[in-house]
């Protein structure tokens, strides 16, 4: 399969690729019995991210629509640990 994101001229490893940023805390309940944020939670913080991203286009637009996301892909980079501060990059590649 083809990478999206390559295919879009997408670096992810690059912040600059992301248009919207916003912090979440690290919950002490994210975090599994070895002291790593268990990989579930990661669902929850790109959650967050989404929700920043569609509050601020609503804001700068005025449009306030719902959205479904078809589609969630997590590579895990590296491990991530309580307490701490996740920075959340999102961007929309395409709707539709």
């Amino acid at each position: 399969m083809t990478d999206i994101f390559t295919e879009a001229g997408i670096d992810l490893a690059d912040p600059a690729s992301f248009v919207f940023w916003n912090d979440e805390s690290i919950r002490f309940s994210d975090v599994d019995m070895l002291g790593h944020v268990n990989n579930v939670s990661f669902a929850a913080y790109c959650e967050a991210g989404r929700v920043h991203l569609i509050r601020e286009v609503a804001d700068r637009t005025g449009v306030k629509n719902a959205w479904v996301l078809a589609r969630l892909t997590l590579d895990y980079g590296a491990e991530v640990y309580f307490p701490g501060t996740m920075r959340i990059g999102t961007r929309m590649l395409g709707i539709g």
